[in-house]
């Protein structure tokens, strides 16, 4: 395969042109219906601090937690199971959608540094020559 260094303009363009394809594929599958939930949704183990309860040496009692960062910081609050239940669907779009998103970032970025290739090899090709000097 050649590299992007020695491909001429027409090759470059036309790689461009697929990634520019690639790039509208992606924002057309990526889930922007669905409602979202920017936290994060874990199992924990807690303890209930009675002496006599098993969760004293055994491994607590389990449970939900949620996490999330707002403009005071990061942020635990506890739920329950059902609710946990309920907002699963949607913690699961938002990690979806980040992954979408991460992925349209690195194929922009591919897309860019092509485009940037192109230029400097017009620039290159249609340079102006230099001045010449006039001799005292």
């Amino acid at each position: 395969m050649t590299s992007p260094a020695r491909l001429a303009l027409p090759e470059l363009r036309q790689r461009a042109l697929a990634l520019v394809a690639e790039v509208r594929a992606l924002v057309e599958q990526m889930d922007l219906v669905r409602p979202q939930l920017p936290v994060s949704l874990y199992r924990t183990r807690g303890r209930c601090g009675k002496p006599s309860c098993h969760c004293a040496d055994g491994p607590g009692h389990p449970g939900w937690a949620l996490g999330y960062r707002d403009a005071h910081g990061l942020h635990t609050r506890s739920v329950s199971a059902l609710q946990a239940r309920a907002m699963q669907p949607q913690v699961e779009a938002y990690r979806r959608f980040r992954r979408q998103r991460a992925h349209l970032a690195k194929t922009a970025a591919r897309l860019l540094k092509r485009v940037d290739r192109m230029q400097r090899l017009l620039l290159r090709r249609y340079r102006l020559p230099a001045p010449r000097r006039r001799r005292p």
